[in-house]
């Protein structure tokens, strides 16, 4: 993915996390020194839609205490099924920032230490550098220095059953790291999983019920989920 579609990727994924924190449908517009130009700004993303294929998003404009909020495209285009004020979306890899303000949340609770192995809060986890076991702290974890390479995210398995994430975290016992921990940066996703392995154990709460009363209540995200919708509201496809 080149940057431009890169830069356009993150816009679109902003203004659908924007859209899911629940904002009015619409405000009327009316000074003319103050008003949202919703029309010219909704032409240029319909454009940009077009030109990178992008089927469906929510579309939230904030000016000063004017908020302008629309449905574009589909939520699902087999369907036709039209993206509403309703409609959810994945998060993806950005729910790493819930996991990590969770992380910090237990932190100034006096639960964990950020500088701390894993191996005090998952006594069953050990990884090893060279052949010998390494320990890697929650911090290297948090920063993506623990030596675990991209590649990881395969070890993840495909599972909604209510233990996946402590499968995926124990298909890292024994693991072979490729690099010292704390010595280069590498984005891994297995990262975050340890880390939700870790709230899990410290809260005695599963990582969902965590993050939805201990982070999303508490910053009124009452229309956001961690898992699935515990109604039926509808979700949008992946594409």
């Amino acid at each position: 993915m080149n940057e431009k579609k890169k830069l356009w990727f993150y816009v679109v994924f902003f203004v659908c996390f924007v859209f899911l924190t629940n904002f009015p449908l619409a405000i009327p517009l009316t000074a003319a020194d103050n008003e949202i130009p919703a029309s010219q700004i909704e032409k240029k993303v319909k454009k940009l839609m077009d030109e990178w294929d992008i089927p469906g998003l929510s579309l939230a404009i904030i000016k000063g205490d004017q908020v302008y909020t629309r449905g574009l495209g589909y939520a699902d285009e087999k369907q036709e099924i039209p993206v509403t004020a309703d409609t959810l979306f994945e998060l993806a890899s950005s729910r790493k920032a819930f996991t990590a303000l969770a992380i910090l949340n237990l932190e100034k609770e006096g639960l964990v230490n950020l500088d701390s192995p894993v191996s005090t809060y998952l006594p069953w986890l050990h990884v090893n550098y060279q052949g010998r076991e390494c320990p890697v702290t929650l911090r290297q974890f948090l920063h993506h220095t623990s030596g675990i390479p991209t590649h990881s995210v395969s070890l993840i398995p495909r599972s909604n059953a209510p233990d996946a994430l402590q499968q995926a975290v124990h298909r890292l016992v024994g693991f072979e790291l490729e690099r010292k921990p704390g010595t280069e940066f590498e984005y891994a996703t297995i990262n975050y999983d340890v880390l939700g392995a870790v709230i899990e154990t410290v809260s005695g709460m599963s990582y969902e019920n965590y993050l939805t009363k201990n982070i999303l209540t508490p910053l009124g995200m009452t229309h956001s989920f961690v898992g699935h919708p515990s109604d039926s509201s509808p979700m949008s496809k992946g594409y």
